[in-house]
């Protein structure tokens, strides 16, 4: 039905949006109503990630929704080392942390050649490992998969690693740990496109779309509007692993952000496309307002006192979404549809930072060349 896709849509604006809301935060230093000894705590510690090499990490996520099939949490485990000075020439110019335009100019101005290099620099500047557990019930996936999946990945020296072994339930022979050389991935992936290619891609990413344009960057970089909707406040000291943090909670009424007018009128064209003969911007802002009045989303972010690291934070969101609403934005008048409860969480907490000197290769991993990959699938 049209307003599921709609549904849809709109739920990927709300994390794009959210995602611009985060980086307005970082770029301007906005701090909402905090004194200025604590948005000076809170600043320091973004500005201290970039010095955060490496660290070991937990992730947790989560996400149900009522009304709908939708139910899984995953959780991973791992370890980050960087090369920083590898790395430098990945450094954004920080005029584009001010002037949303740079950044434009700067996509625009990528080529086949200059992307390649980036991505070279990337996988050669950092190693990694990472083991991802996914839970999702039976009933949801069928028995297509176990209800618990567990996948081990490393990044060493560029090369990537997977345990096959997480897949034996589907096809027994898939045991033991075997790696690719990324950079002769990326090297064949850039030689198969052309600057014109490149150019294609950049223009149907940002061309069209309302959130990737200038005018939607300056306004999520806007504290006036971010405090239509945004505010900060400190929350009591906690401890991180036995060390002293300061707690800061951001709150995000998306009630308040939908019904901006500068947010419906973004929200309105981006979605007008799909929208029936006869529904004018108006009413589509009128039912996304209606629509999703009373989700909130709050982020916890945790902060060293001692060293004014960012040791991690935490996300939670409840989308609270009048699917009867929408439908009637859509043409589908009298239908009649439960709200629909999206709820999702994600905790991503950081310890060792600065303690992790290396990343090892797996233990009698096999690394396959690209081109017996290639040739074993009859490719040439």
């Amino acid at each position: 039905m049209k307003f599921r896709s709609l549904l849809i849509a709109a739920l990927l604006i709300f994390v794009l949006s959210l995602g611009s809301s985060a980086m307005a935060q970082d770029m301007m230093q906005y701090c909402g109503d905090l004194s200025d000894a604590d948005c000076e705590i809170l600043m320091t510690a973004s500005q201290q990630v970039p010095e955060s090499t490496n660290f070991t990490m937990t992730l947790d996520f989560a996400v149900e929704a009522e009304g709908e099939s939708i139910a899984f949490d995953m959780a991973a485990s791992g370890g980050y080392v960087a090369d920083m000075m590898a790395l430098e020439s990945l450094m954004f110019d920080p005029e584009m942390a001010q002037d949303p335009n740079a950044f434009f100019d700067f996509m625009e101005s990528l080529t086949v050649e200059s992307l390649s290099e980036m991505v070279t620099t990337l996988v050669n500047g950092a190693d990694a490992e990472l083991s991802i557990t996914v839970n999702v019930p039976a009933d949801i996936s069928g028995g297509a998969v176990p209800e618990s999946l567990t996948v081990d990945l490393w990044l060493v020296d560029g090369v990537g690693y997977i345990d096959l072994g997480a897949f034996s339930f589907a096809d027994p022979s898939l045991m033991g740990i075997y790696g690719m050389d990324l950079n002769e991935i990326a090297g064949f992936a850039f030689s198969q496109i052309t600057d014109e290619d490149l150019a294609f891609g950049m223009d149907a990413m940002f061309e069209g779309n309302p959130m990737m344009d200038d005018s939607s960057m300056d306004m999520f970089m806007d504290p006036e509007f971010l405090s239509e909707f945004m505010s900060f406040e400190r929350l009591d000291d906690s401890e991180v692993n036995g060390d002293a943090v300061a707690v800061f909670q951001a709150d995000l009424d998306y009630g308040a952000l939908f019904s901006s007018e500068a947010m419906g009128e973004m929200m309105a064209e981006a979605m007008m496309e799909d929208m029936p003969e006869g529904v004018d911007e108006e009413m589509m802002m009128e039912a996304l307002a209606e629509a999703f009045g009373d989700s909130v989303v709050t982020i916890t972010y945790y902060v060293g006192l001692d060293n004014g690291h960012l040791y991690g934070f935490a996300f939670d969101a409840a989308f609270d979404i009048d699917a009867a609403a929408m439908a009637a934005a859509a043409g589908e008048e009298g239908v009649e549809m439960d709200p629909i409860l999206v709820e999702m969480s994600m905790e991503f907490m950081r310890s060792n930072i600065n303690a992790v000197e290396s990343i090892a290769t797996p233990d009698g991993a096999t690394v396959i060349p690209l081109q017996d990959l290639m040739e074993g699938m009859g490719g040439s």
